[in-house]
C-alpha cells in the first residue's frame, strides 16, 4: 500500500522546500498506516529508543494533518503529548513546575506557551503556518528558539519588582468578580460584529502574559479542568489549580469587558 506524506511548504533562501529527515519520513509512513487508537497508544511510550516511540516531529505532523477535521480522542492525546514535550523543552535545565520556580522562569514559560498555542491555533483556525514546518524538521531546536525569544522579551524586566495580582490562595477583588460574572468576550452576538474581532484581538494582546495565555486557550475551546486523564486542560498545561486559573480568567474578562464596552470596574 502506498502512502502519501504532505510536503512542507516553507522554502529556504534558495527557494528550495525544507525536507524532513529521512528517519522522520520513514516513521510517518509507518504511523499513518496504523489505526488512530494505536497511534494514541504509542504516545504513551516514553523512551526514544523504543521502536514504538513517536518522535516529536511526527507528533507535529499528525496534529497538523488532522487540523481541518473535528477533534477526536486520538487528536486530543496527540496534542496533549505534544504540549508535554514542549513544556519539558522550555523548562530551565534542572527545574520543575514547583513553588520554587522563579517568577522570571514562570513568565518565560507562560510567554512561550502562549506563542506555541497561537501558532497551532492559527494553523488550525486561520491559515497554514509555515513557521511550524521547522517543528517537523528539528522540534527541539524550535522549542529552544521560542524559549530564547521569550527570554529576550522578558529578561529586560527581570530586575523590576512586579508582584503577582494575587497569591495562589488569595482572592480577586469583589469588583473584578462582579464585573466578570456572567460575561464572556466570545458571545455569538458580539462575534457577529465584523469590527469586534479586531478590537478583541487588540484587547487580548494588552493583557498580562498569563491572562492572555488563558484567554487564548479558552478561545480555542480548551477547558480549565477535566476528569479525563488524557484531556488537554488549561490547569494541566500551566500547572496551576483550576481555582487559580478561574481567578485569572475573571481578571482577564473584567479587563476585556472594560476595554470592549467602555465600562468601569
Amino acid at each position: 500500500m502506498t502512502t502519501s506524506i504532505a510536503p512542507l511548504r516553507k522554502a529556504n533562501r534558495a527557494g528550495k522546500l525544507y525536507l524532513r529527515p529521512k528517519e522522520i519520513t520513514a516513521k510517518l509512513e509507518e504511523l499513518i498506516l496504523l489505526p488512530r487508537q494505536e497511534i494514541a497508544s504509542r504516545c504513551r511510550v516514553p523512551e526514544p529508543a523504543d521502536p514504538k516511540y513517536v518522535p516529536s516531529e511526527c507528533l507535529v505532523y499528525l496534529v497538523r494533518e488532522h487540523r481541518s477535521r473535528p477533534t477526536d480522542e486520538c487528536s486530543e492525546v496527540l496534542y496533549k503529548t505534544l504540549l508535554e514535550r514542549f513544556l519539558k523543552g522550555i523548562l530551565k535545565p534542572g527545574s520543575e513546575f514547583a513553588a520554587t520556580e522563579s517568577m522570571v522562569e514562570s513568565n518565560i514559560r507562560d510567554e512561550a506557551v502562549l506563542k506555541f498555542l497561537e501558532l497551532f491555533g492559527n494553523d488550525r483556525n486561520v491559515e497554514y503556518q509555515t513557521r511550524l514546518d521547522f517543528f517537523e524538521v528539528r522540534f527541539n531546536k524550535c522549542v529552544a528558539g521560542i524559549r530564547n525569544d521569550a527570554k529576550r522579551k522578558l529578561y529586560p524586566q527581570a530586575n523590576l519588582h512586579q508582584p503577582m495580582e494575587f497569591e495562589e490562595d488569595g482572592e480577586p477583588s469583589v469588583e473584578f468578580e462582579r464585573a466578570a460574572r456572567g460575561y464572556s468576550p466570545f458571545g455569538p452576538e458580539e462575534l457577529e460584529d465584523p469590527d469586534y474581532g479586531a478590537k478583541l484581538n487588540q484587547a487580548i494582546d494588552e493583557l498580562p502574559s498569563i491572562q492572555k495565555t488563558i484567554v487564548v486557550m479558552l478561545r480555542m475551546g480548551v477547558k480549565i479542568e477535566s476528569k479525563g486523564p488524557r484531556a488537554v486542560t488549561i490547569s494541566g498545561t500551566l500547572n496551576k489549580t483550576p481555582k487559580t486559573i478561574a481567578k485569572y480568567r475573571d481578571l482577564a474578562f473584567a479587563t476585556l469587558k472594560k476595554s470592549l464596552k467602555g465600562e468601569t470596574v
